[in-house]
């Protein structure tokens, strides 16, 4: 299996397809396989994913480093690892502000940007989706993950998600069954309380293409923030997809359409040194 190291640590990573390359980074909680489940490369395009630390076959490293500056300097490592001059960047949900941090540090490696599904904007995660974050860590710290998903199941919170939004009420499930949640537990203390970036106004500075995803009926990926980020840096493009809720087959069904649309009206004629 391939493998990249930075600073004492091992990351795997995924590579499909040739042609201009596109690193695509999972949401918190997640591991290269949500990026494979909802994205096929194509139009020439070479994805590349990574399970960022304390996630998938990633180990945790220094628990003050789970933040996004950190892990967007891990994707700077991958770029060094691949000798990659430029590349398409983009993530989800949490990979999504991972991007972001990555574009404003380094814009001379971004070809184009793509946030999917944003959970942050300038600040911490709201305070309501902290707390889920925190339960969860405190569920899986005091009780282990299997008796720690049964008192989800059985909580106020799993119940007022499950009324509004019953299948991102399904997700948070998952974070119970990775295999080393008890040893990596703190990420979803130290994440939610990070931020991208905490400057708005730097969001202006990006000029490479952006495309923006978004859905209603999600409590932890607001509709609103998408509609903020497309408002705010210059050009870029918002769409919206179908919400998990509603179909989650459709769902990404429409971020594979919207990407490979989006991606080859600026793609055609673009040459890359990769």
């Amino acid at each position: 299996m391939p493998y990249f190291e930075n600073s004492g640590l091992s990351f795997y990573y995924v590579e499909k397809g040739s042609g201009m390359p596109f690193i695509f980074l999972h949401g918190l909680g997640g591991s290269v396989e949500q990026v494979l489940k909802i994205y096929s490369p194509s139009f020439g395009i070479r994805l590349i994913t990574f399970d960022q630390r304390a996630h998938g076959k990633t180990a945790m490293g220094e628990m003050n480093d789970l933040g996004f500056k950190t892990f967007s300097n891990d994707v700077l490592a991958l770029f060094n690892h691949l000798q990659l001059e430029r590349s398409i960047v983009g993530g989800i949900s949490m990979g999504a502000g991972i991007a972001l941090n990555f574009t404003l540090s380094n814009p001379d490696k971004v070809l184009a940007l793509i946030l999917s599904r944003p959970a942050w904007l300038d600040k911490p995660m709201e305070e309501k989706n902290k707390a889920i974050y925190k339960f969860i860590k405190e569920l899986i710290e005091k009780h282990g993950t299997e008796a720690g998903r049964e008192l989800f199941l059985a909580s106020d919170i799993y119940t007022v998600l499950s009324e509004t939004s019953p299948q991102y009420a399904q997700s948070f499930l998952t974070h119970f069954d990775y295999a080393h949640a008890s040893t990596t537990a703190a990420k979803y203390k130290f994440l939610p309380a990070d931020a991208p970036g905490y400057d708005r106004n730097e969001w202006k500075k990006i000029k490479v293409p952006v495309l923006v995803l978004a859905n209603r009926s999600d409590q932890v990926h607001p509709y609103e923030y998408g509609l903020e980020y497309a408002s705010i840096i210059d050009h870029a493009e918002f769409r919206e997809i179908t919400s998990k809720t509603v179909s989650e087959a459709q769902h990404n069904k429409d971020v594979q359409k919207n990407i490979d649309s989006f991606i080859a009206d600026f793609v055609t004629g673009t040459e890359v040194n990769n």
